[in-house]
């Protein structure tokens, strides 16, 4: 539509001009119809001119928010990273406590062997206790 206004616009001019006088009468008419097209195209050329630049506004605000959103997930992934990498010295940590852990159990381990050897040599020294009580008292009687 907009070409054919432009070009009937630019065109008018070239009409031939008809021998006949009643022609004649009909150039200022075609040359105003010829300003008022030159007038509506300018008027649909600025329309769509507004509107490529309201286009390329809103692309440019999409952009910018997709530069957010990629900045945003960046900083999630280092978040993640930093998380598994606390995720790790935590497990390494426990492994230590759980290495700890079974160390105390086989020293609490010796410490009870060493208790039982401890109760059999007193239960040793009471039974020579008593054996010593016994050849005392068998002594004591002699005398």
């Amino acid at each position: 539509m907009t070409f054919a206004l432009i070009f009937i616009a630019n065109h008018i001019d070239k009409i031939h001009i008809l021998t006949n006088e009643t022609a004649l009468p009909l150039i200022p008419r075609a040359i105003s119809l010829a300003a008022i097209l030159n007038s509506v195209a300018a008027f649909l050329n600025s329309v769509a001119a507004i509107l490529n630049s309201i286009a390329a506004f809103l692309n440019s605000i999409v952009a910018i928010l997709n530069s957010v959103a990629a900045f945003l997930n960046s900083i999630v992934a280092i978040l993640n990273s930093i998380a598994a990498f606390l995720n790790s010295i935590a497990a390494f940590l426990n492994s230590i406590v759980a290495f700890l852990n079974s160390i105390a159990a086989f020293l609490n381990s010796i410490a009870a062997f060493l208790n039982s050897i401890v109760a059999i040599l007193n239960s040793i020294a009471a039974f020579l206790n008593s054996i010593v009580a016994i050849l005392r008292g068998c002594l004591k009687s002699h005398d």
